[in-house]
């Protein structure tokens, strides 16, 4: 017999894109029960009147804005199933996701995250490219990889993973202090507990829409992540996530031709993290006649994650 499984969607302004969502997972070819755990914080467009037409479908639970762990965590506490899917209010799920994952968490109980790949879409669902995942990424993380603090850390979306509820519980759920980046963390926790299972399919549609402004939000989240795993980790953290993201965002200004937030945010970042040698690189980039932001481009597009091994290459895959 399948097991229940809830997901959970955390949801702010989000009427445009919520419908897709919760469509997305009303038509899971899942055999098993879904529960649909929606959690409002604090929406003030038309969000609560596209929830509404589902009234009879979902479970609905409406809040003052508390930020998406604290919407997470909500949702978590209400849901009753076995296993938990998150799934962000921007992006949707295919068909074959739960089919395809469940059954993997269930064969082997060693597993505590089943996860997947993703393309990405841009607001007009136009499919900006059909893996989210670089080369040297298409298999689970170990612990120590994922406390190398990289800029992608190991780049597993929420809206690609189902976690045993139990382990959820364990790691104390989505850590309130973090306003972004709290996803990466819960990671790391759920490291310590089992292994992670990887199915290199995208089965999920992430929708990607970048601004200054999300920019800002991701780069205070990274702030409070470095002290965050720091406190729980200790020396077993390597490096500086926040600086990481600095550079790397030093490279997205570079590239849009905002030279003086690339000289600001790479010279931070080498501060902060002084002999790193991509970020010193971006330092050289950006001071540099405008050619740099191609080279910039050839930066991002290989995410600034160094080549792996043809070893790392041929790991088998689930």
């Amino acid at each position: 017999m399948n097991p229940r499984v809830s997901a959970l969607i955390p949801v702010r302004n989000g009427a445009a894109t919520i419908g897709r969502a919760i469509d997305s997972v009303l038509a899971q070819r899942y055999a098993g029960e879904i529960e649909i755990v929606v959690v409002d914080d604090g929406s003030d467009d038309g969000t609560a009147a596209v929830l509404e037409r589902y009234r009879s479908r979902i479970m609905m639970l409406p809040g003052p804005r508390r930020g998406v762990s604290a919407a997470r965590n909500t949702g978590a506490r209400a849901a009753t199933a076995k296993y938990l899917a998150f799934l962000d209010a921007d992006d949707a799920w295919l068909p074959e996701k739960l089919d395809r994952i469940v059954p993997l968490l269930e064969s082997n109980h060693e597993y505590v995250v089943g996860y997947h790949d993703a393309m990405e879409i841009d607001r007009a669902g136009k499919v900006l490219r059909t893996r989210y995942h670089p080369v040297g990424h298409t298999r689970p993380p170990t612990l120590k990889e994922l406390l190398g603090l990289r800029w992608a850390g190991w780049p597993i979306l929420p809206s690609n993973v189902v976690m045993c509820r139990d382990v959820y519980a364990l790691c104390g759920g989505f850590d309130e202090r973090l306003v972004s980046c709290e996803d990466i963390f819960l990671w790391m926790c759920a490291r310590e507990h089992g292994p992670f299972v990887y199915v290199p399919e995208s089965l999920t549609m992430r929708q990607f829409a970048p601004s200054v402004e999300r920019e800002e939000w991701y780069l205070e989240g990274a702030r409070i992540l470095d002290r965050v795993v720091r406190e729980r980790f200790g020396r077993r953290a390597r490096g500086s996530y926040f600086a990481e993201l600095l550079a790397y965002e030093s490279a997205r200004a570079l590239r849009r031709g905002d030279r003086k937030t690339a000289i600001a945010r790479v010279r931070r970042a080498t501060m902060m993290a002084p002999g790193n040698p991509r970020i010193l690189a971006l330092l050289a980039l950006s001071i540099l006649p405008p050619f740099a932001i191609r080279a910039a481009g050839r930066l991002m597009k290989r995410q600034l994650i160094p080549a792996q091994s043809e070893k790392m290459a041929r790991i088998p895959q689930v």
